[in-house]
């Protein structure tokens, strides 16, 4: 059918009406051939984004359309309502690892490092707090600052960084 026109960038009225498109053309997508939206750390979503989601999933849209997001508790705590207007909805809250998978998922991000000294273990399990990608960012930031280090002899280490990391890092860091 016919596009309609976007306003002028300099209107302050472009971003909503992209987002109405935006909406609508995920939307018919859907009533071609069905259609799976995936929106992973949702959290970190603009809020443009979020709305056009919304839009596209509204309860009298008639599409085949399944829109999965994810993303941290800081999303709901922003926006409460975000998906109730849907056709349907459902919210499933994932607990935090258990102390076991923590360390297992620890142990194996900070792979090829055998032997860890327990006290940075049990501190990097602690600003994580069972959270996953908690878990990743920190054994990240451990590879970036080069505190996981081939020993001479063969064998890899955590050097000073790491035991700095433990001794000094705030409760929560994220």
């Amino acid at each position: 059918g016919p596009r309609a026109a976007m306003p002028p960038a300099s209107s302050g009225l472009r971003r909503p009406a992209a987002g109405l498109a935006l909406a609508e053309g995920l939307r018919q997508r859907a009533r071609e051939r069905p259609q799976v939206l995936l929106l992973d750390d949702a959290h970190l979503a603009d809020p443009a984004s979020l709305d056009m989601l919304e839009l596209a999933a509204l309860a009298g849209a008639r599409a085949p359309l399944w829109i999965c997001v994810a993303g941290r508790p800081a999303l709901l705590g922003l926006r409460p309502h975000f998906g109730e207007r849907s056709a349907q909805v459902s919210r499933h809250t994932l607990p935090p690892l258990a102390p076991e998978a923590s360390r297992a998922l620890l142990l194996h991000l900070l792979h090829p490092v055998e032997l860890i000294p327990e006290p940075v273990l049990v501190r990097l399990e602690q600003l994580a707090q069972g959270v996953p990608l908690s878990l990743v960012e920190l054994a990240g930031a451990l590879r970036a600052a080069g505190a996981l280090r081939a020993s001479p002899g063969g064998g890899w280490y955590l050097g000073p960084r790491a035991l700095l990391i433990a001794r000094d890092a705030p409760g929560r860091a994220f």
